[in-house]
């Protein structure tokens, strides 16, 4: 098991099959202040535990630099705090997907890594205990 802090390639949703089935109404929805997450559980297809993807949406974000900054901060939250995650389904066989969408504008880009590490982490507790159920 790897157990450094990455987010390889792999560990991205890609394909549009997944994005629909997050999307639909199977998926699971954890709302917290300025994240909203979708995560469904679907049969082990690879060597990943995880895939995750991040949203920020134009309406949200008019600048491309603003959706690429908080894209950044969601994708540092989730690749420092995933293992305890993947650690409770290692002996599953299954694989979680996850959308991180990110939905209420932050005024303070300082303090926004602090907020949405905060928020990320409650979310990934939160799929973990309901996983484990």
């Amino acid at each position: 098991m790897n157990t450094q802090n990455t987010l390889t390639v792999f560990e991205r949703i890609k394909s549009k099959k997944y994005f629909e089935l997050l999307f639909s109404k199977e998926a699971k929805v954890i709302h917290e202040k300025n994240i909203l997450a979708k995560w469904a559980i679907i049969p082990k297809d690879d060597a990943y535990l995880a895939k995750v993807a991040f949203v920020v949406p134009k309406r949200i974000c008019k600048k491309a630099v603003s959706r690429n900054y908080f894209k950044r901060i969601l994708k540092e939250s989730y690749r420092t705090s995933k293992h305890a995650l993947i650690e409770a389904s290692v002996n599953s066989n299954h694989t979680i997907l996850i959308l991180f969408l990110y939905k209420n504008i932050l005024y303070s880009k300082k303090d926004a890594f602090q907020i949405m590490d905060v928020q990320v982490k409650s979310i990934l507790q939160k799929i973990e205990k309901k996983q484990l159920k």
